[in-house]
């Protein structure tokens, strides 16, 4: 039973790193700001964002 979890595991890391590399080529410097910011804080405003990234807020909400 542990094996076949370990698997699925293995499988999801997999496909995982396959999306991460193909999204990250086609990525503009302030989608990955955006991103990077998301990933320190899950619950960020979007006026944080917009700050960050230099842009106005009604902006931000279209990227």
């Amino acid at each position: 039973m542990l094996t076949l979890i370990f698997d699925n595991i293995e499988e999801i890391i997999k496909s995982e790193k396959k999306v991460t590399v193909k999204v990250g080529a086609k990525v503009t410097v302030n989608q990955q700001k955006i991103m990077d910011a998301i990933k320190v804080n899950p619950f960020i405003t979007q006026e944080e964002l917009a700050d960050i990234v230099g842009i106005a807020k009604k902006t931000s909400l279209q990227i």
